[in-house]
């Protein structure tokens, strides 16, 4: 699981094209079914680049063409390499993140400290779901209970502002829509022993897991939104409650 999350972050980086374009792997003559430990020095060499290139103050963050930072999407980056380094390592982005949480209240943005280019867009539902795959792979794996009382803290922010992931911003990346709902209400249960999500809402998430799959056939723009339902579809199975047969 470590090596698909990290391959589906790679590619995600470079958008739809092709995987070869941007990591080589040569065949090593797998045998069926294939044994991922064949990749476990290519896997230590990505994370090694990652951590000595890609990380600023805690968080991951992909250089552009001047290789200057690129903070906007730092958060889902930092998420998935909270869930998939090794704890000493996924330690430094946890408590990155957590820091900066605590500081604003149970908030989740971009990145710490924010970029003055975000101040007014601190955050998107796309963050949130790296930032809680990061959460709960590193709560299974490194730490229970810090990891329980962050998502605690970031699930009362967002009851207390309406049901929206931050006090303002650009409403179409902050509103909580039922499907998004159900997948926070699932996490919230499952950890946190709050009330089950209604059935109703779990119609709505699966809807948008199949549209997204049904998408990637007429259109690459639908790349980057099938990667985000890959990582909840990892995430719940995670906690044990995974997609539908229909949506897999």
């Amino acid at each position: 699981m470590r090596l698909l999350a990290l391959l589906m972050s790679i590619y995600s980086l470079y958008g739809c094209r092709e995987i070869e374009d941007v990591l080589r792997i040569d065949s090593p003559g797998l045998p069926s079914p294939i044994d991922l430990q064949v990749f476990a020095d290519r896997q230590d060499e990505v994370e090694d680049r990652l951590i000595e290139n890609f990380v600023q103050f805690g968080y991951v963050a992909p250089l552009n063409s001047q290789y200057e930072p690129e903070l906007g999407d730092s958060l889902l980056w930092t998420g998935i390499s909270m869930g998939i380094f090794d704890c000493s390592e996924a330690k430094v982005f946890f408590d990155a993140v957590e820091s900066s949480a605590f500081n604003r209240q149970g908030a989740l943005v971009r990145a710490e400290p924010l970029p003055e280019e975000y101040v007014n867009d601190p955050t998107s539902r796309d963050m949130i779901v790296g930032a809680i795959f990061g959460l709960v792979l590193y709560a299974k794996k490194c730490d229970k209970i810090r990891p329980q009382l962050l998502l605690k803290l970031f699930m009362n922010f967002v009851r207390s502002n309406q049901g929206r992931i931050h006090s303002h911003g650009d409403s179409t990346k902050i509103n909580v829509q039922p499907g998004f709902r159900y997948f926070l209400n699932l996490i919230s249960w499952k950890l946190l022993n709050t009330p089950k999500p209604v059935a109703i809402d779990a119609g709505s998430f699966e809807a948008g897991l199949i549209s997204g799959a049904v998408l990637i056939t007429s259109s690459k723009e639908a790349c980057y939104p099938l990667h985000l339902t890959t990582l909840m579809a990892i995430t719940l199975a995670v906690i044990e409650e995974p997609i539908s047969q229909t949506s897999r």
